[in-house]
C-alpha cells in the first residue's frame, strides 16, 4: 500500500496514532526530570527517619504537591510506554485491544492509589 503525501506529513504510522503520543511522551520524560532531583533529594531527607516524622512531612504542601506532580507524571509517562511497546509487538487486533484496556486501567488505577495514598499522610496534619 502507498503512503499519501498527507498522510506522511501527518505522520500517521503503521498504528495510526500520528505523533501524539510520541510528543506527550517526550513532554512527561522531561517534566518528569525536572522534578525527579527534587523527589530524590527528598528520599535522601527522609531516608532512616522514624515514620512519624516521615508522616509529618508529607503533612506540608511542599513535599505533597512535588510527590503527587511526580507521581502522575511518571504513571502517564509509563502508560504511554507500554502503549507504543502494545502498538509495535502485539498483531493481534483483539489481542491488542485487550492489552491496552488493562495498561490504561492498571497504569491509573496505580496512580490512583499512590495519589490516595499521598492526599491522605497530606489530610492527616
Amino acid at each position: 500500500m502507498m503512503t499519501t503525501p498527507l498522510k506522511r506529513v501527518r505522520g500517521f504510522g503503521s498504528a495510526k496514532g500520528g505523533t501524539r503520543n510520541y510528543a506527550l511522551k517526550q513532554a512527561t520524560g522531561f517534566a518528569s526530570a525536572l522534578v525527579t532531583p527534587y523527589i530524590i533529594f527528598l528520599g535522601f531527607w527522609l531516608f532512616g527517619k522514624p515514620h512519624s516524622e516521615v508522616l509529618k512531612a508529607f503533612t506540608h504542601w511542599w513535599v505533597a504537591v512535588p510527590t503527587l506532580i511526580f507521581i502522575m507524571l511518571s504513571v502517564w509517562h509509563m502508560r504511554l510506554g507500554l502503549h507504543a511497546i502494545i502498538d509495535d509487538y502485539v498483531h493481534a487486533h483483539f489481542l491488542k485491544l485487550v492489552l491496552v484496556g488493562a495498561n490504561w486501567l492498571f497504569c491509573w488505577g496505580l496512580g490512583l492509589v499512590c495519589c490516595l495514598a499521598v492526599i491522605r499522610m497530606f489530610l492527616a496534619g
